[in-house]
């Protein structure tokens, strides 16, 4: 009789530490869980257009910085970086604002203008102009029924660039009478980089 209640208290004590081992084993899991679940960042959202296609999306982001500003006369174009650090990614958005009446304004300008389109990027070397990366917009022929204008995204990726990594290109049309051409009749071309802005005829 002893022999089997031997047993018997053997066999209980071993149910008892398996018990014991298996809660344990759920608690370290669990605690393992709780520590590998990081906190998101609370989001910003803001809603834009891709350059490229013209179709809206929504880029969140935990963190904006200013890239690079420039100035056509009556068109002020600008990037921004937005950062989210839940992903560790930047995406560039590009923002075109016309700034309307040109004052002071004499005979011979300056004139206004209107984009007809726009390339925006990083340069992989800045001896050739050639683009690392970059986004564009469609061409549009008809200058006088076309305005580009508002936040547009470019790319998104996980390096941060500087100012002067940036090139901007864009083709331009008047937008007002500049002597014998009508507007939207006559086009320019413009380079835009780190305080350097070049126009050509």
């Amino acid at each position: 009789m002893q022999h089997i209640k031997g047993k018997r208290h053997m066999l209980r004590a071993l149910l008892l530490a398996s018990i014991f081992l298996l809660l344990a084993g759920c608690q370290i899991t669990h605690s393992k869980e709780v520590v590998n679940k990081v906190p998101k960042s609370p989001e910003s959202t803001m809603a834009v257009k891709n350059l490229a296609t013209g179709n809206e999306e929504l880029v969140r982001y935990t963190a904006s910085e200013h890239a690079i500003s420039s100035n056509i006369n009556n068109i002020d174009i600008s990037i921004e970086a937005l950062y989210n650090s839940n992903n560790k990614k930047y995406t560039y958005i590009m923002k075109m604002r016309d700034t309307g009446p040109i004052e002071n304004q004499g005979k011979n300008g300056p004139y206004r203008y209107k984009i007809l389109r726009i390339t925006a990027g990083v340069e992989a070397d800045n001896s050739t102009g050639q683009y690392k990366i970059y986004a564009s917009s469609p061409l549009y022929k008809d200058g006088a029924e076309y305005k580009l204008e508002g936040s547009y995204v470019l790319f998104t990726d996980k390096q941060k660039f500087l100012e002067e990594q940036f090139l901007i290109e864009a083709f331009f049309t008047n937008d007002e009478p500049i002597d014998d051409r009508e507007p939207g009749t006559l086009t320019l071309r413009g380079y835009f980089e780190s305080g350097e802005s070049i126009l050509y005829d």
